[in-house]
């Protein structure tokens, strides 16, 4: 399997989870090459950026995020999904937002 495959099998399990909350969610023509700038498409107020390592540790590559940063649309929140060579699979995102999310689902 390439690492374009891979990278690719990340892409469909983030839209296989997606898909429970956006029936339209789904993989970007080209991984976000050509007129989608992302990886996966969502209505969702998320812009994902795939990273597939063949590593035991997943890091977040400052320019990636910095670049995914400046990409993300105002009305999105960028989100960086990192998967390791064991498919262990994390989601990255700043900590305002994180917090951002946790006060609209939480209220006391």
């Amino acid at each position: 399997m390439t690492n374009k495959d891979k990278g690719n099998k990340l892409e469909e399990l983030v839209v296989s989870y997606l898909k429970k909350y956006d029936p339209k969610a789904r993989r970007t023509r080209g991984s976000g090459c050509g007129n989608e700038r992302t990886d996966v498409v969502t209505t969702l107020p998320f812009r994902f950026e795939c990273k597939k390592r063949n590593k035991l540790n997943v890091t977040i590559d400052s320019k990636v995020w910095q670049h995914l940063c400046f990409e993300t649309a105002m009305d999105k929140i960028p989100v960086l999904c990192s998967q390791n060579e064991k498919n262990e699979t994390f989601i990255t995102l700043d900590i305002r937002d994180f917090f951002t999310i946790l006060g609209q689902i939480y209220v006391k």
